[in-house]
């Protein structure tokens, strides 16, 4: 057995056993709410380490998603700036799709630079209220960098994996 499929059993199983004490402890225990994200972290390492860097990337960019979908959910947008927000939910696939081509470049200058223009440009055009602008621009600009930028900073290059660094 290779070992990195030892890890990934290793990982499975030190899940599984946090996930027996959450469910023997119940609410009792302070950590429940974190397990979901770790299986889900867990199922795209493994499915990178296991599969391929591609699956594990799309696995990568699904979580992306979810996340800023539920930050957007915390977050009180005005219902004009829908252009900015789905801007900000299209631009996922575009950042995925440039780490796994190996375009690392562009992906890390797309956001802070072409997202954090384009998506005050359709808060401005959308709105017709000036009041919670800044506000908005700030909480959606914010929430893409978090969800696409932050999350995708996990020591998984694209370049390390084709042997050029």
């Amino acid at each position: 057995m290779p070992i990195s499929t030892m890890v990934v059993v290793v990982i499975a199983l030190g899940l599984s056993v946090v996930q027996g004490v959450r469910y023997v402890l119940g609410r009792r225990w302070p950590f429940g709410s974190y397990i979901g994200i770790m299986w889900a972290f867990f199922v795209a390492f493994a499915t990178a380490e296991l599969w391929s860097f591609r699956a594990g990337n799309w696995v990568f960019g699904f979580i992306s998603f979810l996340a800023l979908r539920e930050y957007f959910s915390m977050v009180e947008i005005r219902l004009q700036d829908r252009p900015a927000i789905l801007a900000a939910y299209a631009s996922i696939p575009f950042m995925f799709h440039f780490v796994t081509v190996g375009w690392y470049g562009m992906f890390i200058i797309s956001i802070p630079v072409y997202s954090f223009l384009a998506i005050p440009l359709l808060i401005t055009l959308g709105g017709r209220e000036k009041e919670g602008t800044v506000f908005s621009i700030g909480a959606i600009d914010f929430g893409l960098f978090l969800s696409d930028v932050l999350l995708h900073l996990d020591g998984s290059n694209a370049d390390s994996e084709r042997g050029s660094v």
